[in-house]
């Protein structure tokens, strides 16, 4: 049976909820008692989940039974939860695994007496994939942050966070250039939803891109997004947005910038506005683009500043826009502002790679 069947309610919950309307009783608690799914639309359900896999999560709600596909779902909160795991989860999705490990720090022994398996499994997740994380930003410890989010692959084949930590596997394999294993890693992902094999395939088109095999990249990524076209719905755009994304950064390198700059810019058209972090891709790429084409210094530094002074949530394209600031403030004649650039990226995220690019940049 399913760890996530053996759950607090002896009925569902919304039902539990009804039988106290009928007498009359009151339910104070009532939010705390349910678990959460946001989607990545930012929607927010309520219920009870009584069953997750890789491809899923069965949701009881009020309005009764709901599947919900695993690309739609951006976080699950179990209730009862403790507060520390929740604000550790929170830094996880922006990639901030040191944060999310000194979180999960300060959970107390005595506030895990008792606690139910889906929440120990979720620790289990958070602390697995952080360390991972810290380890892919830093560039230190890679092969404990590998055996962390492998030994949870083993111990949990079947939680709903399969596909992103065999996502992540395959990025510190990609980070130890072990080329092969990350491939292997990657191709996990073909087993899923038709959205998720389109991540697979976006993913080995960055392991070539990463080899500097541009043109081989290149055809991946279009293959990816043709593929990506004929899935119905956000998943599918979302999808193909994130093989767009690869074949525009390919375009940049292999000297096409203004074809790359013209691609972000219809994608930036089209984007949704609340989404921060792809619009923080989007403006970091067009930045990108802009330097390599040599005569847009000025529109780079405002594609960079966007994501500075907007769309900062996103550490990776957050340090990549630091950088680049400080380089074209310097370029420009605006020391001040480029100290002011070098110190934010030295503060926020000093363990970056952008941020050893710089060190090395200035010792030489």
């Amino acid at each position: 049976m399913n760890a996530l069947h053996a759950r607090r309610f002896t009925r569902p919950a919304w039902a539990t909820v009804a039988a106290a309307i009928a007498l009359g009783s009151t339910i104070p608690t009532l939010a705390q008692s349910l678990d959460r799914v946001r989607l990545v639309t930012g929607v927010e359900l309520q219920g009870e989940v009584s069953e997750a896999s890789p491809n899923g999560i069965d949701l009881e709600g009020k309005n009764g039974p709901q599947k919900i596909s695993i690309e739609s779902i951006r976080e699950v909160r179990f209730a009862n939860e403790p507060e520390e795991l929740r604000s550790a989860r929170t830094l996880l999705l922006r990639k901030d695994g040191a944060g999310a490990l000194d979180e999960l720090a300060k959970i107390k022994s005595a506030d895990l007496e008792g606690i139910e398996k889906e929440i120990q499994t979720e620790l289990a997740f958070v602390r697995a994939a952080a360390t991972g994380r810290k380890a892919l930003a830093s560039g230190e410890g890679l092969a404990a942050g590998q055996k962390a989010v492998a030994d949870f692959l083993t111990t949990y084949p079947r939680s709903h966070h399969f596909y992103d930590m065999q996502e992540l596997l395959g990025d510190v394999f990609a980070r130890q250039g072990k080329i092969a294993e990350a491939a292997a890693a990657y191709g996990t992902l073909d087993k899923g939803p038709p959205a998720i094999e389109v991540r697979a395939a976006t993913l080995k088109a960055d392991l070539l891109s990463g080899q500097q095999k541009y043109p081989e990249a290149l055809r991946e990524y279009e293959a990816a997004a043709k593929v990506a076209t004929k899935i119905e719905g956000d998943s599918g755009k979302r999808a193909r947005l994130g093989a767009d994304m690869g074949r525009a950064r390919c375009l940049t390198r292999l000297g096409k910038a203004a074809d790359a700059i013209a691609a972000a810019q219809g994608m930036l058209k089209d984007a949704d506005s609340g989404d921060s972090e792809n619009l923080a891709r989007l403006y970091a790429l067009l930045g990108e683009a802009q330097r390599t084409l040599g005569d847009k210094d000025r529109d780079a530094i405002v594609s960079f500043l966007t994501v500075d002074m907007v769309h900062n949530s996103v550490p990776e394209e957050h340090a990549q826009a630091l950088f680049n600031l400080v380089e074209l403030w310097e370029k420009t004649n605006n020391p001040e502002r480029a100290r002011e650039a070098r110190q934010n990226l030295e503060t926020s995220y000093p363990d970056s790679p952008w941020t050893k690019k710089l060190r090395a940049a200035k010792a030489s």
